[in-house]
């Protein structure tokens, strides 16, 4: 059963994400979606101990193709938001 989708999950275990709070305290299943590679496989392992998620390293965009994204690196559990040089 999927409880919630998260979009840009980040790496899930701050102080900041609820669903990473909420997702445990009530055996949520869900779908995390993360589009950097490095911050997704943190996510993943994070949240190893779990059952019933569904993890997607794509990111969300209003149309079809390829975008880079932008962040800094050096922020991974500050729940960062991405941008892009495409409007």
């Amino acid at each position: 059963m999927i409880n919630f989708i998260q979009i840009g999950a980040n790496v899930g275990n701050n102080a900041n994400d609820i669903i990473w709070r909420l997702a445990r305290e009530n055996d949520w299943g869900g779908i995390l979606v993360e589009p950097f590679p490095k911050t997704f496989g943190l996510l993943q392992e994070n949240y190893a101990d779990m059952e019933n998620l569904f993890f997607e390293n794509v990111a969300i965009m209003p149309y079809v193709g390829e975008v880079d994204l932008h962040h800094s690196p050096t922020f991974l559990n500050e729940c960062q938001q991405a941008s892009t040089s495409k409007g």
